[in-house]
């Protein structure tokens, strides 16, 4: 018998259920400290960072998956392939002997849609969010699998039950709307109320399936009981001509966003925290999902049927026909109502024993489907900058034991994190990762949350910008004590060594003494004020309002004279008198008007010394005003003689360099001049002497003497004319020197001529021999 097609076919139907369990948030998150979600966790808890940020679409998704399976329970390795637990080659002990009494499948799925936040001026911090959830469920017995597949070592041919089958699956809108308060250091408060917009509820209550083999016939014979309710008008389930829903050809119904909302609900999140050691240990506690979902039914069926099913050549499709026979009737009253949502609650613990590191603990219990369960998380988170957080945390039971893994990091105006509650298991045989197959399936079962998302943040949280504003404070504090201290000590250097001050420090003495008497003022006034008060209190005290209106009387005689307020107390102990009658009561009224007098007079006489305080010291300042106006005038006066001496020593030198370049100067022409003197004589001296001997050479040659001696002349006056250049150049260049105030450089005499060469004498010529007389 082909039995093992069945296991496939509920297979199928098991792997086209998909489930959640208990709501629940990234419970790792608790510890780090710039998670932006933290108002999730704890609505009393603001993000550290951040005053507000803004996420849309898929910036943030929580997964819960559930499951006590993984693929591993299911298939096996055989010859190199996968099968399943049903083939022939694995044994019923190792596919049945390892599953658990019952089979749980199921998640919960949080996406948001769109997310914003931000912190009020006086530092509230609100926040808005729209998110789509799903929490499905499937659950069923081990006996299911232990009906398809039969134990060869002890064959058996009776029936086998399963009992309690269910399968729920709810869909809604949430739109949450928080608060958080922190009206003092110690404590903050927080609450988000959600409006529930239910968009479908689907649930399967299966009494029990009755198994009973016909191995002759290749079939099995199969009877059920259950019943089937269903809040689901934006989707059409047919039927067929018996009226038994045929779940396999459900579609969505026409006009589907008329047919939305299903029902409406409401939720509450609550908690409060608190903060101890300079906000190094903190104390917190919150519920979450404290709330209803009112649907409106409108689909319900009752299955009870008995029937023979071949398992040959049998599909999917049919099987689910089958095994969900569920015929429609009409929706009892009392079915439609309100549905309590799962909530849980946490306590938890923080403490930072160094600003880098957070260690912590939270505490979970978790109510749903008439269960609870119970959950304790230690963490810890290192926090190298305000930018980069990461954490780790371990939670464990005796059967197994599990990491988580969180980071979260911020950088340019975005928020990016991630994180998982049960990264590493230990079921004995040390820590391990999860695994999935390729289609991220796990292999293994899984039970934890993933949270996942990205959003861009802006500006600093409350206690943020308290840390920046005790910064600037502190800053502030330390500035005025400088002024404080500079003050005093140009006090001191003022008493110790009185001296000129600068137009700048001048100016700024006045502005911190000016501070000074202004503050002096402020606190007397105030001292008087407060004496003033209290001499009023005392007085009111001391009458009624007869009493207080002899006293104004009084009051007012004093300020035009003393005559006045006697008057004004004769009359008003007159009036007194007439309307009570009574002695008594004009001596009380005499003895008040005294008192209210003198209260007056003394009035008077500190008004006067105020008046005279405020007389002197305005005396005082215009003294001192005087006395700075004298001291600038002499300053003035010092500056001025002194630039006015500089000047005079600046005139005076440039008037002796002046004298002292044109003596130079005129000793250079003279010098110059005697030279050209000196030069033209001995150059005529010795154009004499050239001539005198050019004449005695020439008179003994055959040129003639005067034409040597008009020679010697030329020459000579030649010379002497370029010494006469020379010298007027010599004279131009002192006079130049003299007029620019320019020491001239005495010039290098010039050298003597050289005595001029005596002109060749030409050779006198052969005398002519003297004619020889011819012979006779």
């Amino acid at each position: 018998m082909k039995k093992y097609r069945l296991s496939l076919y509920l297979a199928a139907i098991f792997g086209l259920l998909t489930m959640p369990a208990k709501a629940q948030n990234l419970e790792t998150a608790h510890f780090l400290d710039n998670y932006i979600f933290s108002y999730r966790l704890n609505p009393s808890v603001t993000p550290y960072l951040t005053s507000g940020f803004f996420t849309v679409g898929a910036g943030n998704i929580t997964i819960t998956p559930n499951l006590n399976v993984g693929m591993s329970n299911f298939f096996f390795p055989v010859d190199g392939k996968l099968v399943t637990g049903f083939h022939k080659s694995v044994s019923y002990d190792t596919f049945i002997g390892p599953l658990p009494d019952r089979i749980n499948f199921g998640a919960d799925i949080s996406e948001n849609i769109v997310s914003w936040a931000s912190t009020s001026k006086k530092g509230v911090f609100r926040n808005f969010e729209v998110n789509f959830v799903t929490k499905d469920h499937f659950s069923l017995p081990k006996e299911m699998f232990q009906a398809l597949k039969p134990n060869p070592d002890n064959p058996s041919t009776e029936s086998i039950v399963a009992n309690d089958i269910n399968l729920s699956s709810t869909n809604y809108l949430e739109i949450a709307i928080g608060r958080t308060w922190r009206p003092i250091n110690l404590f903050s408060f927080g609450i988000r109320l959600k409006g529930l917009v239910g968009l479908a509820d689907i649930k399967m209550d299966i009494d029990n399936y009755t198994f009973t083999p016909n191995f002759g016939e290749e079939k099995i014979d199969i009877s059920g009981k259950g019943t089937f309710i269903a809040a689901a008008t934006p989707l059409t389930i047919p039927t067929n001509s018996s009226t038994e829903y045929i779940f396999q050809n459900t579609r969505p119904s026409p006009g589907i966003m008329a047919k939305i909302p299903t029902s409406y609900g409401a939720a509450l999140d609550a908690g409060v925290n608190f903060y101890l050691w300079q906000n190094r240990i903190q104390l917190g506690a919150s519920l979450h999902d404290l709330g209803f979902l009112s649907w409106k039914t409108d689909k319900y069926g009752k299955m009870e049927f008995t029937e023979s099913v071949s398992t040959d050549n049998l599909d999917g499709k049919e099987m689910i026909g089958k095994l969900l026979r569920f015929k429609k009737e009409d929706v009892p009253e009392e079915i439609t109502g309100r549905k309590m949502l799962p909530s849980y609650y946490n306590v938890s613990v923080k403490v930072k024993p160094i600003q880098l590191v957070t260690l912590g603990a939270v505490a979970n219990i978790t109510t749903y489907d008439g269960n609870t369960d119970f959950a304790m998380r230690y963490g810890l988170a290192f926090t190298p900058f305000r930018q980069f957080n990461i954490a780790a945390s371990y939670t464990g039971t005796k059967a197994a034991q599990s990491v988580g893994l969180a980071a979260s990091v911020r950088l340019f105006g975005i928020n990016v994190y991630a994180g998982i509650d049960s990264f590493f298991k230990n079921k004995g045989d040390g820590f391990k990762p999860m695994t999935f197959s390729p289609q991220y399936i796990p292999i293994d079962p899984i039970q934890t949350t993933i949270n996942a998302g990205v959003a861009i943040v802006f500006g600093h949280s409350k206690e943020r910008a308290a840390e920046i504003a005790k910064t600037k404070v502190k800053s502030k504090k330390v500035k005025e004590k400088e002024q404080e201290e500079s003050l005093e000590d140009l006090e001191v250097m003022q008493q110790e060594e009185p001296k000129p001050l600068s137009k700048a420090e001048a100016r700024k003495a006045e502005k911190e003494r000016a501070k000074v008497e202004a503050k002096a003022a402020k606190k007397a006034e105030k001292e008087r004020a407060k004496a003033d008060a209290k001499a009023a209190k005392k007085a009111a005290k001391a009458g009624g309002a007869v009493v207080g209106a002899a006293g104004a009387a009084a009051a007012g005689a004093a300020s035009v004279g003393v005559t006045a307020a006697e008057a004004a107390v004769v009359e008003a102990t007159t009036a007194v008198g007439t309307a009570a009658g009574t002695s008594a009561v004009k001596s009380e009224i005499s003895a008040e008007a005294a008192a209210a007098e003198k209260a007056a007079a003394e009035k008077a006489a500190a008004k006067k010394a105020e008046e005279e305080k405020a007389a002197a010291e305005k005396a005082a300042a215009e003294q001192a005003a005087k006395e700075r106006a004298l001291e600038e005038e002499r300053i003035a006066q010092e500056r001025a003689k002194a630039e006015a001496e500089a000047q005079a020593a600046a005139k005076a030198a440039r008037q002796a360099a002046e004298e002292k370049a044109a003596e130079e100067a005129r000793a250079a022409a003279a010098q110059a001049q005697a030279m050209q003197q000196a030069a033209a004589e001995k150059a005529a001296a010795e154009a004499k002497a050239a001539a005198e001997a050019a004449a005695a050479k020439a008179k003994a040659a055959s040129m003639t003497e005067e034409e040597a001696r008009a020679a010697a002349i030329a020459k000579a006056e030649a010379e002497a004319k370029a010494a006469e250049e020379a010298a007027a150049k010599a004279a131009a260049e002192a006079e130049a020197a003299l007029n620019s105030g320019v020491t001239p450089t005495p010039e290098t005499p010039p050298a003597e001529p050289s005595t001029p060469a005596e002109p060749e004498v030409p050779a006198e010529p052969a005398t002519p021999a003297e004619p020889t007389e011819p012979a006779a």
